[in-house]
């Protein structure tokens, strides 16, 4: 339990959470409402995601995301006081959101967006943002393993700490760097550093950070084998947590409480403090602290013999293995598994869980949990499988003589279903061969049937045309005719005037007979079936003349062939398919052609 209590320490920035927090957020919210500054605005969104951080994570994101967006939106013109301030702004906005998924676990998402905190406040020469977002990083490179760069890090920014004078920076640094020295088992010099940082949170007055610096001199103390000064610690911190409300350091007090009585020995007591811990972290989607909660209490089930919700925390632990996919997360689970595994009688899955518990170790070069333990572990778990495995060969040798003599008994009978078995295989594959045959056939057929309409189809289409330019012509021709008589009535006597007058009028007259229209109406509707019913009920307004010219434009004829059908001018066909338009009201951008041609 000592190592799983390395990882529970609640390791942030966050501002002090104290009784005036209320009237400082309205503060900040009458500079919000009231200022003019974009810059001051944006400050004042991180600020006031600040003085929430601890009571309710999930407002920083908004209001940081808040102050991006006044950033983003304010022009690039202002002057430079104002522009450094913006990026001030911008720099702290983004380490808040790098802070946020520290705090829910997302590790790959902390890191990008501290990256881009560490851009702008090096553009901007801001070295007190430098300083927040290194320990930040650090945060992030230690969980990652990389706990030579996190100390070094750490260093820098405790001597920019104190050449600023930030005593609250110095000690949440000097709270990091125990952190790492605790993780790497030195828990001598964790606890000079957690001392030096409670007696500057505690001369502060800060109370948050006083109990969270109580929390980590317990751990170290716990490191160190003395659990009596440990638990005096622990509950000092949970005293103090209580008295704030304070969800996520309640959580983690639980959690080392449970451990503490759990290495005293009361292992009741200690499954108590556990699910307390567990039910606020999963209230509160605390990832990193769940999955620690869940190593320990699968832990204490097997110890307690309940196998069953040992394989629980297993499970639970995959599963949030996505969200908090770390190294340690990693290890918590082949740790729990593999004891599930071993009590189960499951030699295999342990083997395997226990070898990839030290690979993980291995690669990751950690040197934190104890690797002489897993090598006798691994020596014994193979020695299990070994042992497992000759009593395996055993049986299987004698198996093998029962199973040869059912072979011989069975061997006549067994060729004597393959022998029918392949009859009715060959019959089944001509059935389907048949069926197949048939299927192809009947799809040429169909095949050869729609070629035939679309060639009978074709063909009336051109005999429709074909009559449609013969209408044409013969209007053409009389056209013509009319236009000579013209010229020999201006020429001839009176009397022959009178009867090519006539003439002319009866030119007229058979020009719109409608014997011709009757005979083209009834093989254009043999063609295009319903067209023009349609066309008269979804346009009613038409007259008889517009629904000639839209059949003839259904047949796509030349503007030229149009005006010879209906014995129109140019100028007057357009008018005439401006009103048709006009009528069935289409949209403007619409062409009648076009409406004509997809009508069916």
């Amino acid at each position: 339990m000592k190592n799983s209590l390395l990882f529970y320490i609640l390791i942030s920035c966050v501002s002090a959470f104290s009784q005036q927090e209320s009237h400082q957020a309205d503060s900040l919210h009458n500079v919000i409402k009231t200022t003019a500054s974009p810059a001051q605005k944006a400050q004042a969104l991180v600020l006031y995601s600040d003085e929430f951080s601890a009571s309710n994570l999930d407002t920083m994101p908004i209001l940081c995301y808040e102050a991006l967006a006044i950033v983003q939106e304010s022009p690039l013109q202002n002057e430079d006081v104002e522009k450094r301030a913006l990026r001030i702004a911008e720099a702290e906005a983004y380490n808040n959101l790098g802070f946020y998924h520290i705090m829910k676990g997302n590790l790959d998402s902390a890191f990008t967006f501290l990256s881009k905190a560490k851009v702008v406040a090096e553009e901007s020469n801001h070295l007190e943002g430098l300083m927040s977002i290194g320990i930040n990083t650090a945060i992030v490179l230690g969980e990652q393993g990389k706990y030579k760069e996190s100390i070094k890090l750490l260093e820098q920014d405790l001597k920019l700490a104190r050449h600023f004078k930030d005593s609250q920076k110095e000690a949440t640094i000097l709270n990091n760097i125990g952190w790492v020295y605790q993780v790497l088992k030195k828990f001598d010099k964790a606890l000079d550093y957690y001392s030096s940082a409670f007696k500057i949170h505690e001369s502060n007055s800060d109370q948050i950070k006083t109990s969270i610096a109580l929390n980590n001199i317990g751990v170290a103390y716990s490191g160190l084998g003395n659990d009596d000064s440990a638990l005096y610690y622990y509950q000092s911190a949970f005293d103090i947590r209580l008295s704030l409300k304070d969800p996520r350091g309640l959580s983690n007090s639980y959690s080392n409480l449970g451990g503490t009585y759990m290495r005293m020995g009361d292992s009741i007591k200690a499954k108590e403090y556990y699910l307390k811990s567990l039910e606020i972290c999963r209230e509160n989607d605390y990832k990193r602290l769940w999955i620690n909660i869940l190593n320990a209490l699968g832990k204490l089930s097997l110890a307690q013999g309940d196998v069953n919700l040992a394989n629980d925390c297993a499970t639970e632990i995959d599963s949030l293995l996505p969200y908090y996919n770390t190294t340690i997360s990693k290890l918590m689970y082949h740790q729990v598994f593999h004891q599930v595994s071993s009590e189960k009688g499951n030699w295999e899955a342990a083997y395997n869980s226990l070898a990839s518990y030290k690979e993980i170790l291995d690669s990751s070069k950690m040197k934190t949990i104890g690797n002489e333990l897993i090598a006798k572990e691994l020596e014994l778990e193979a020695q299990k499988e070994k042992a497992l495995i000759k009593a395996r060969h055993k049986n299987e040798q004698a198996l093998l003589h029962e199973q040869q003599r059912r072979l011989e008994n069975n061997l006549y009978f067994s060729i004597g279903i393959c022998v029918v078995l392949g009859f009715a295989l060959l019959y089944i594959i001509k059935f389907f061969r048949q069926k197949q045959k048939m299927s192809s056939m009947k799809l040429e057929l169909t095949e050869l049937k729609n070629e035939k309409l679309k060639y009978e189809m074709g063909q009336k289409n051109k005999e429709l045309t074909s009559f449609s330019l013969r209408v044409a012509q013969n209007n053409q021709f009389l056209e013509n005719v009319d236009e000579i008589i013209t010229q020999v009535n201006s020429s001839t006597k009176e009397e022959i005037e009178d009867d090519l007058r006539r003439l002319k009028n009866e030119i007229k007259t058979s020009k719109r007979r409608e014997k011709d229209w009757i005979e083209f109406q009834r093989q254009f509707e043999g063609i295009h079936t319903s067209f023009i019913q349609n066309l008269t009920e979804s346009h009613p307004k038409l007259t008889a003349k517009e629904i000639r010219l839209c059949t003839l434009m259904k047949l796509n004829l030349p503007s030229k062939d149009i005006c010879s059908v209906l014995g129109i001018s140019t100028n007057t066909l357009k008018s005439s398919r401006y009103r048709i338009h006009k009528k069935m009201e289409l949209p403007a951008g619409e062409k009648l052609a076009e409406y004509i041609l997809k009508l069916n």
